[in-house]
């Protein structure tokens, strides 16, 4: 991060989404005049524990013969993780002051989302962030399809995992998440709140004037979405119109940003900071 900063990586506008749990430390990436803007889905505190201890158990052997409840009562359990990393308090006793930190930087400078509404969190992503589909739109949707149905069986199976309410081993994930559990309350009525930032936003905007780098014919840069031509622009048209639309056309990052939720491990996943460069955000504002 240090040395991307160093490169003047946001000014650079070589990408258009950064991934870190660090958020601090990436703020550094970006300046007054390239900002961003964080978005992250959150869990449940307890599912993101007892999901993070199924992790913990694939790769690390030690931990393989562990119970869950002598995972809640050890010292490998996280400690409201969220809260920690949004007040930037790693080490050391929480207190009142650094809920409220955590909270007004959520409200301030998150698009939040939620992962039992994963579906309706990336929809809205897509719209904020005005992302379309650009190498084959077809083959990206099905994969889009795909990959919610996969997370949707996987949430399947970890819920027969969950402790239920009020079972000791929830009071004990509890105890080390306090914060993190009002943190989520909060967020949960904050994602209601923030449905008024895509309001008037077509549906399916994915789909809307995408593009087609490998179609045959190419698309540059609208792919014909009704049927009729008329949105289609082929290699042979007049290069001043395509260039002319081209500044209008928002690049998709949705392909690659789905894969890396599903690769990330699940405490990351639900306080996943990516600033995207666009210019109404900076953390020091």
């Amino acid at each position: 991060i240090k040395h991307a900063a160093s490169m003047r990586f946001a000014d650079a506008q070589v990408a258009d989404v950064v991934v870190s749990p660090l958020i601090y430390e990436t703020n550094e990436l970006f300046t007054q005049k390239s900002k961003g803007r964080f978005f992250a889905v959150f869990s449940h505190p307890v599912n993101r524990a007892v999901r993070l201890f199924y992790t913990m158990q694939e790769v690390q052997p030690a931990l393989r013969e562990w119970t869950l409840e002598r995972y809640a009562r050890s010292t490998y359990v996280e400690n409201n993780f969220v809260t920690r990393q949004l007040s930037n308090q790693l080490q050391g006793p929480l207190d009142e002051s650094n809920y409220r930190k955590a909270v007004e930087i959520i409200r301030d400078k998150f698009l939040v989302g939620l992962a039992s509404q994963i579906d309706q969190s990336l929809d809205r992503y897509e719209k904020f962030f005005r992302w379309t589909y650009r190498i084959q739109p077809k083959s990206q949707e099905a994969c889009r399809k795909r990959i919610l149905l996969e997370e949707l069986a996987a949430e399947k199976k970890m819920k027969r995992r969950m402790p239920k309410e009020g079972d000791p081993i929830w009071a004990w994930l509890l105890h080390h998440n306090a914060f993190d559990l009002r943190l989520y309350a909060y967020v949960e009525r904050l994602f209601e709140e923030q449905a008024v930032f895509v309001k008037g936003a077509r549906e399916n905007f994915r789909n809307i004037d995408t593009t087609c780098c490998r179609c045959e014919p190419a698309t540059f840069p609208a792919f014909d979405l009704d049927g009729d031509d008329d949105d289609e622009i082929s290699p042979g048209d007049n290069m001043e119109q395509q260039d002319g639309d081209k500044e209008g056309t928002q690049k998709s990052t949705f392909e690659g940003g789905i894969r890396l939720l599903r690769r990330l491990p699940p405490a990351l996943i639900s306080a996943l900071f990516v600033p995207c460069t666009v210019d109404d955000f900076w953390l020091n504002d």
